[in-house]
């Protein structure tokens, strides 16, 4: 039976050879698991903390010794120190501000210790720095000898990032329905229709590079043509549309942003941040979400590739939500399946009514840039969300275009309550539809909803809008 640790420690001294060498070791931390209780201890060199070294021990509920892990040499002691401590600290806020860019900090701690490197007991300075006016805090291990940075590691992995975008697409914000494509050029599209914007809550990698990687959205490469993800050494990912880059930018920054707002609402839709490949299916001038194994959203190229439309990555961001809310609602044929469409490019326009008011473009029109390859109307658009369609009669039977007789009953709710209201009221409804809905279960649904969030307080117009597209009869 273990009753007291401390000699465990003691005992283990000898047989690890390191009798000579540590003279103590102190407690550390103590956390209980379903297994028992487990146990760190830190070592100390001549009372000197030796920052990487540890010997844990685990002990079950019978207060019995299970397992013992430990980092413990005999190492030698690196006795060139060519710096002190103010070099550390300097190296130190040098990075902080490079890596984490943030010009405002305290240094909270100072002190001297020992890191093992290559069985060597390296002399270092332990920093640890907090940005003001944030939560943000690093600690760093600065080697004594040749000034570098042997260990860091912060209390947040995410790191804000800078990118181009479009806001939310040429066509719109310059009101220019005349540019075109011309085989993905950066000349055809002016340098005023990019926006820089800041990427959040970006993550590195193992080479200590910033990818687009972070809590909601996670830029991969998963289908054909395999195009890696955009990396950058600082951060910064100011692409113009021919770099393959862009359009990476533009699936982080609008799904993101549109992430953010969902939770805003209260809705935490995704149990993971979404994959999606900015340049997949196949090369082809499509785009798709699709759950065979890992969901995932995979957008074309061809003509104006489509994720440099925000409409077009935000109707397919739809697919995903109502998915990842209740799968079984929504098939991809029938009026379940143009629900499913007619939300998408709902939640486009909701998502850009705003963007497209202040910039005195048709808020209605859904892929103004992405349909200028293949649109003969003026402005060029993919679907509208205006439209007078009524069910059965506009019925064709083909889930795009019956799609917008359910986008244009949102839009005309949309228009009435506006973004928060209405969205609320959608997404909630969409938790509430059965299995391979129809429009009337569609609209019941959505009409439950508003009685559970608002008492019922739209209902007669709600009612009203579903009957005037058929939808409702009575």
């Amino acid at each position: 039976e273990i009753n007291h640790p401390e000699e465990i420690i003691e005992n283990l001294k000898f047989p690890l050879g390191i009798e000579n060498t540590y003279k103590d070791f102190s407690l550390n931390e103590e956390w209980e698991s379903l297994s028992g209780i487990n146990l760190r201890f830190k070592a100390y060199y001549n009372n000197v903390e030796v920052y990487n070294s540890y010997i844990d021990l685990h002990i079950n509920g019978n207060n019995e010794l299970y397992a013992i892990f430990e980092h413990v040499y005999k190492p030698e002691i690196e006795k060139n120190e060519k710096l002190n401590e103010s070099d550390a600290i300097e190296i130190s806020e040098k990075h902080f501000t490079k890596n984490f860019k943030c010009k405002k900090f305290n240094i909270l701690d100072t002190h001297f210790v020992y890191y093992i490197k290559n069985n060597i007991l390296v002399p270092s300075t332990f920093v640890k720095i907090k940005a003001e006016n944030s939560p943000l805090t690093v600690k760093y291990v600065i080697s004594l000898v040749d000034g570098k940075i042997l260990f860091y590691t912060s209390n947040i992995f995410y790191f804000n990032g800078n990118g181009n975008v479009f806001y939310p697409n040429p066509v719109n914000s310059l009101k220019n329905t005349g540019l075109r494509d011309e085989n993905d050029s950066d000349s055809a599209v002016p340098d005023n229709a990019y926006k820089e914007v800041v990427l959040r809550d970006i993550s590195k990698n193992q080479n200590n590079e910033y990818i687009l990687s972070g809590p909601n959205v996670n830029i991969k490469d998963i289908e054909a043509p395999n195009d890696l993800p955009p990396t950058s050494v600082d951060g910064n990912f100011l692409y113009k549309r021919h770099n393959k880059g862009f359009e990476a930018v533009m699936a982080y920054y609008w799904i993101d942003k549109a992430c953010r707002y969902l939770k805003s609402l209260g809705f935490n839709i995704y149990p993971h941040p979404l994959d999606v490949d900015p340049h997949g299916v196949y090369g082809y001038d499509q785009s798709h979400f699709t759950v065979e194994n890992t969901p995932y959203i995979a957008y074309g190229d061809g003509g104006v590739d489509d994720a440099e439309d925000a409409d077009i990555i935000l109707h397919e961001m739809g697919h995903s939500i109502q998915y990842f809310q209740n799968s079984q609602a929504f098939t991809s044929t029938g009026e379940s399946g143009a629900i499913g469409e007619g939300f998408g490019d709902y939640w486009a326009f909701s998502n850009t009514y705003d963007i497209s008011v202040a910039n005195g473009f048709d808020p209605f029109c859904i892929g103004e840039w992405d349909s200028t390859s293949y649109s003969d109307t003026d402005p060029p658009c993919l679907r509208r969300v205006d439209s007078d369609k009524v069910y059965p009669d506009d019925m064709e039977g083909e889930v795009h275009f019956d799609g917008e007789i359910w986008s244009s009953s949102l839009r005309e709710i949309f228009m009435k309550f506006g973004k928060e209201i209405t969205d609320s009221i959608v997404l909630e409804g969409q938790y509430l539809m059965p299995p391979s809905t129809s429009f009337r279960n569609g609209a019941l649904s959505i009409i439950e909803a508003d009685r559970n969030l608002y008492n019922g307080e739209h209902l007669t117009f709600i009612y009203n809008v579903f009957y005037r597209h058929g939808i409702l009869t009575q």
